[in-house]
């Protein structure tokens, strides 16, 4: 797999949860509120299998999140 940026990460698993999803699976997403919308799904999902790669892309994602909240902290 090709190596991701943030906004592409974050694309690809609002799109995964939306695929995933039986009552959000069309529901339009505008740029701005992508991040809400994936903490939403990914707390409303119910526990089963993920397609191959999805957690290795969250892990990044959620990692990436992180080191910026960390490297832009008082300091």
């Amino acid at each position: 797999m090709k190596e991701m940026n943030q906004e592409e990460r974050l694309d690809y698993i609002v799109d995964e949860l939306k695929r995933d999803s039986v009552c959000y699976g069309d529901m339009e997403v505008r740029p701005r509120e992508r991040r809400r919308v994936m903490r939403s799904l990914m707390n409303i999902r119910a526990p089963k299998p993920l397609p191959a790669g999805f957690l290795e892309i969250q892990d990044e994602f959620l990692r990436e999140e992180a080191r910026e909240k960390r490297d832009c902290g008082p300091g």
